[in-house]
Parts: C-alpha cells; structure tokens; sequence
C-alpha cells in the first residue's frame, strides 16, 4: 500500500504568506522614500542706483523749465568740478563742485553779474603743479569765446578771449588740457577754401592766450604732456598727424613717418586723442594697431 505523503497544494502555501500582510495586521509600513526640501529661495538685492543732485537755480533766474547740461568734469583729489550750460531763455555758463569725490554737489558762483545770451562752459581742467592751484573752464559767450578761472573751483570769474587770437568766424577751438608747462586748448583754422589748419592755445594762467601755429593742413584733437616735452596729434580727410614740442609748447615740429595701421590700403588713418606714460607717448589703447609715437 503506497503510503507516500500527498504534495502541498501552492494555493495554500501562499494563502498563508500574503494573509497577514492583506489583512494589515502584523507587517510594518516602510517609511516613505524621503523628498529633497526645496532650497529656500535667494532674494534677489535691490539694484544699487546713483544719487543725483539737483542743482539749485541761479539767483534772479527763473527756475520754470530751466535746464542744465553737463559738457565736462576734472577732479584734483576729493574735488570734483562740472562745468556745463543753465537755460531757462538765456543760456549762462554754469558750475558744480563737490568736495568728497562726487557723491555730494553743490553750485558753483559767477563773479560776473550779468550775463551773455549765448554762453556755456564746455571743458574744465586743473593745474595741481604749482601753487596756487587753477582750475580753468573755457566755452563761448555770445560771439566770444571764453575763459573762466577759479582758484578753488567754487566760484568763477569769466575772462572774453580777444577775437585777434581766437577768431569765432574762421577758428574752431576744442579740447582743453591742463600740464605743467600750462594751459592749451586744441583746434583748427579754417580757411576760405575750406581747409583746415592746426592750431594751438597757450595760457599760463587761463586768462592771457597765445596762438600757436603747427605746420600742416589738419585740425588738432589731442594733447599729453612729460615734464617740458608736450605731444599733439590730429588728423585730415585722409592722413594721421603727429606734432611734437620740447620746450613746453612754445615752438612746434611735425614728427614723420607716422605708422600706419596695417590693415588695407584704404584704411582711414586718424588720430584722435594722446596719453603719455613711463613707456613714453601713444594713442588710447582703443586706436588698435597703433604703438608708440614718440618717447
């Protein structure tokens, strides 16, 4: 008689293993997987914004629709002069001054009572070489051109610059730098023809000028200066210009063989502006392909 145990049925088996965990009594609940926190988010500054001064207006002016444009700024040390034009019907060479590096300003003050339809500061410079210190501003008033000299920057006195060395009709004064040697402003004459010819200020003190006349046929547009050595350049329609003065600007010669850009034959060779440094005199560093001038 075959005695052999009959097999287990699997239905049972597994009735048994899923039992307890169908009916939730005895099985533990695994812990939910865990969620990353958000980081916290990062507040954003608030974007930093200039102060801006409102400049007060002139005395005996009417301030209704009166505007004023800035043209030019120089500083020595902490303090900074602007120089510029107040309108409100009739245009007058205005200034501001601040005494520590910008962030505050205050309005400069006109010796001259009266004042020149026509007027406006253009460019300021400053002479720190010798005492005392100048600041200088030049610009136009009415069919004048004009200076305007201060010894603190704070309050001005306007000078008329004889039309016998600045002509308004046929000359056309620009940049105004400030070295040791002095004051000179850059430009050109221009003749009936139509052609332009270089030519330079000089001033000791901002108030006497002298003409200097370059050789060539281009307008001036930049001056530097190393002790006594002074280093101009200018451009034409179609050429690049470079003069240059060993005894503080007194006499001018013209340098040769100006380098050119080698970029194409029909490249436009001018010269805008100078800088002087320890390694000598050379255009801004934007005028590529340009090296140095003069030394």
């Amino acid at each position: 008689m075959n005695t052999a145990r009959p097999m287990a049925r699997p239905w049972l088996v597994a009735a048994v293993v899923i039992a307890p965990a169908a009916a939730g009594c005895t099985a533990e609940t695994p812990p939910p997987a865990s969620v990353p926190k958000p980081a916290p988010a990062q507040s954003t500054p608030a974007p930093r914004t200039a102060s801006v001064t409102a400049f007060p207006p002139l005395a005996g002016r009417h301030p209704s629709g009166a505007r004023i444009g800035i043209q030019d700024v120089a500083a020595d040390g902490d303090r900074v002069v602007s120089v510029g034009q107040y309108s409100d019907g009739v245009s007058t060479a205005t200034f501001g001054y601040s005494k520590d590096g910008g962030r505050t300003w205050r309005s400069g003050a006109a010796a001259a009572t009266t004042w020149t339809a026509g007027e406006g500061a253009s460019q300021v410079a400053v002479r720190t070489g010798r005492k005392p210190v100048t600041w200088v501003a030049t610009g136009t008033a009415g069919k004048h051109f004009a200076s305007w000299t201060s010894r603190d920057g704070t309050t001005w006195r306007r000078h008329f610059i004889d039309p016998a060395v600045i002509d308004p009709d046929t000359e056309d004064p620009g940049e105004l730098v400030a070295t040791s040697a002095g004051f000179f402003v850059v430009g050109r004459f221009v003749d009936a023809a139509g052609d332009s010819h270089p030519r330079i200020w000089a001033s000791q003190d901002g108030v006497s000028w002298a003409e200097r006349r370059l050789p060539g046929r281009a307008a001036v547009t930049g001056l530097a200066a190393r002790d006594s050595i002074l280093v101009a350049v200018g451009a034409s329609d179609d050429d690049a210009f470079v003069w240059r003065s060993v005894d503080g600007g007194r006499t001018w010669a013209g340098v040769p063989r100006v380098p050119r850009v080698a970029i194409d034959e029909e490249f436009n060779r001018s010269l805008n502006d100078v800088a002087v440094d320890q390694r000598g005199f050379s255009p801004p560093a934007t005028s590529t392909g340009w090296t140095a001038i003069s030394r």
